[in-house]
């Protein structure tokens, strides 16, 4: 067993001495060192003093000089300008002016200097306020020439009252000067003995604290002494236990190796653990980042149909922010959406069978009368464990592609409807060949003379028939046509003059040829009849008058695009024909290129002037578009591909 030493230590009575001795030093050390810093203050508050004071005795020099030369400098202008006065010599008055000129600054530098001392400032000012009313009273007459010799007694009578009153001016200046010079030099030296007095009060000070420092150093050495024999004997105790721990310590050792082998286990479990936790996070994130800029808009709900999560793509089709849906039903969000959707979800649920591609046509969220169409897939959402742990929603929105759906059905239909009109007006223009000619032979016969109008109208009634067919054979793109070069600002030239004759009433018509509109390959007989047709259509449309307004000018489509479907990316001629008619609603506006539909009454219209248009356009490779708003007006624009001008080379 150990040896107990706890009986051997110092007693409480030592330990509290040997603090209190410690204090004791520390209070004489303090002690000398204050008095020396104090000697090293008093020293440095000394030195302080004596430059000052030696920079106050410079300038008192500075001073006593600068009223040397302003007292010479008066004296100078004052004996000068008497001995003009006397003598009568003005050889004298540049010497006076000499004597003033360095008068002045010689009085300002000495106001200047004395600005630092009240009392030596006051006398300075008084001073220079005598010299400047010598100046002013007796001088400057006698160098501006306003005191003649004649009149020399009454001014140097006057004179010498004034610079009488300098000289008592400049000796209170002195002698206020010496005053404060002999109270500087009496402080300077007041300062030297209470210096001196405190340097030795705190030598002696220093002397007492290092006498008692030193009693207290020896007598702490001889208990340092008696501390270090029981700090020996201590020590060999301490051998002893040293030598019970290091037993101790090597079972310690054997008990850290165990455990560091399980700490390293428990590290490497927890390395895996936290590099799957890593992982998981990394899947997550791209999942995040996959379904945030998805097209296609994802929802899931939980088994009571409550918004789990959504995208940002569905937050923006629901017209609500992401955060919004969260624990909200579908019902919540849009109630018009929940009365299609949720039957769905619950079947999907009940049936854990998807449900994909239901079409809903619905308005957009935040725009009124704009209508979306979305293609929707509702799937359940099944774990590994053959759990259902809710339902999932895919929205696309195929708006565009309905649109464009519709555009192509709408091509299709004209096309087909084209190539019913062409074959019907062929076979017809072969009828009315027939009618016409027997007609003509008719009408020639001298048998026939009695009813000849009647055979004119026969004639007449084939002529307008033939043009019908005309038309509908420009409909259906199997005229025959004479394509040529030709510029279109050309072609609107020559009709507008025509236009004009033809277009009646309150209409002002108004054109915009752009210098720059291309060159483009067209009938020009058949672009006449596409801007005579338009113009017409559009004045039609103005029975109470307004303007009518045809521009051309060149565009460049950069690539194809949902309102130009028919035309590639490229350079065009676009030629613009607009009205402030009544103007049209969308469902006509999709009807007025079919043939025999017009919006005019019975009589006024066949029907054919639109879908005419149609045909030429379309068989010159162009495309024609409609833009109309009701009560606003309508503008028709027609495309003409560019000829190119290295093809021309």
């Amino acid at each position: 067993m150990p040896h107990d030493i706890s009986k051997e230590r110092p007693s409480a009575a030592r330990t509290g001495g040997g603090r209190a001795v410690s204090r004791e030093l520390t209070r004489s050390a303090w002690l000398a060192a204050g008095s020396l810093g104090a000697i090293a203050i008093t020293v440095a508050a000394l030195s302080f003093v004596q430059d000052a004071t030696q920079r106050y005795l410079e300038r008192s020099r500075n001073v006593e000089r600068l009223a040397r030369v302003a007292v010479e400098a008066s004296v100078d202008a004052e004996a000068t300008a008497r001995g003009f006065l006397i003598t009568g010599n003005r050889a004298l008055l540049p010497q006076v002016a000499q004597a003033d000129a360095a008068l002045g600054p010689a009085l300002d530098s000495l106001v200047s200097i004395s600005a630092n001392d009240s009392t030596r400032l006051a006398a300075a000012l008084s001073f220079r306020s005598a010299v400047s009313d010598w100046r002013a009273r007796f001088e400057q007459p006698v160098l501006y020439g306003h005191v003649a010799p004649s009149a020399g007694d009454s001014a140097l009578a006057a004179s010498a009252a004034l610079f009488a009153r300098i000289r008592g001016r400049a000796s209170y200046f002195t002698d206020t000067q010496e005053r404060l010079y002999q109270r500087r030099l009496a402080n300077l030296q007041r300062a030297h003995w209470l210096a001196a007095i405190a340097v030795c009060v705190e030598v002696l000070v220093v002397i007492a604290a290092m006498s008692l420092l030193s009693r207290r150093v020896v007598r702490d050495a001889r208990e340092l002494e008696e501390q270090r024999e029981l700090l020996e004997h201590q020590a060999a105790q301490l051998e002893e236990q040293t030598e019970h721990l290091s037993h101790q310590a090597m079972a310690l050792e054997r008990a850290n190796a165990t455990l560091s082998s399980t700490i390293e286990d428990a590290t490497t479990a927890r390395a895996r653990a936290e590099s799957e936790a890593a992982q998981k996070a990394r899947v997550v994130a791209l999942l995040d980042a996959a379904l945030g800029s998805a097209p296609v808009g994802f929802g899931f709900f939980d088994p009571q149909l409550r918004f789990l999560r959504v995208n940002d793509t569905l937050a923006a089709i629901n017209g609500r922010a992401t955060e919004d849906h969260v624990g909200a039903t579908l019902r919540d969000i849009d109630p018009m959406i929940a009365a299609d959707v949720e039957p769905i979800l619950r079947r999907v649920l009940e049936s854990r069978e998807p449900v994909v591609n239901v079409e809903f046509r619905a308005q957009a969220p935040g725009k009124p009368g704009e209508l979306r169409t979305w293609l929707t897939s509702c799937f359940p959402i099944i774990t590994a464990d053959n759990e259902l742990f809710g339902a999932g929603i895919a929205v696309t929105d195929v708006t565009e592609l309905k649109r464009l759906e519709e555009q192509l059905l709408q091509s299709q239909k004209m096309e087909a409807v084209g190539r019913l009109a062409g074959g019907v007006a062929h076979d017809f223009n072969n009828l009315l060949t027939v009618i016409s000619s027997y007609a003509e032979l008719i009408l020639y016969d001298p048998a026939m003379k009695g009813s000849r109008d009647e055979i004119e109208e026969i004639r007449g009634a084939a002529a307008r028939a033939a043009k019908l067919t005309r038309q509908l054979l420009a409909f259906s793109r199997r005229q025959a046509l004479e394509p040529r070069i030709v510029n279109p600002n050309d072609v609107i030239r020559g009709v507008e003059a025509l236009l004009r004759r033809l277009v009646i009433g309150n209409i002002h018509i108004t054109t915009t040829l752009s210098p720059d509109t291309p060159l483009i390959r067209v009938d020009p007989s058949q672009l006449e009849q596409v801007v005579m047709n338009l113009a017409i259509n559009g004045a039609d449309a103005m029975l109470d008058g307004g303007r009518l307004q045809i521009d051309t000018f060149g565009v460049t489509l950069l690539e194809a695009s949902p309102q130009h479907p028919n035309l590639k990316a490229g350079s065009y001629a676009l030629i613009r024909v607009r009205d402030t008619g009544h103007g049209m609603d969308a469902d006509t506006v999709a009807q007025i290129f079919e043939p025999f539909f017009t919006t005019k009454e019975p009589g006024r219209g066949t029907g054919l002037g639109l879908s005419t248009v149609y045909g030429i356009v379309r068989q010159s490779d162009g495309q024609v578009t409609v833009e109309s708003t009701p009560g606003v007006g309508s503008a028709f624009s027609v495309y003409f591909p560019a000829i190119d001008s290295d093809a021309l080379a």
